[in-house]
């Protein structure tokens, strides 16, 4: 394992939250997406 995120909270409006209690891992040598709509702002990394 080479990062571990856990019980991450991201809201632009506290009475919204975006992730409540997010658990994520990365494992090494892998490519990670999070996606959404178009113009949402999506976000590919790799480790």
């Amino acid at each position: 394992m080479l990062l571990e995120i856990n019980n991450l909270f991201f809201s632009h409006n506290p009475n919204k939250p975006l992730f409540q209690n997010l658990n994520l891992r990365f494992e090494e040598n892998r490519i990670i997406a999070l996606a959404g709509e178009s113009g949402m702002g999506n976000l590919r990394f790799s480790i």
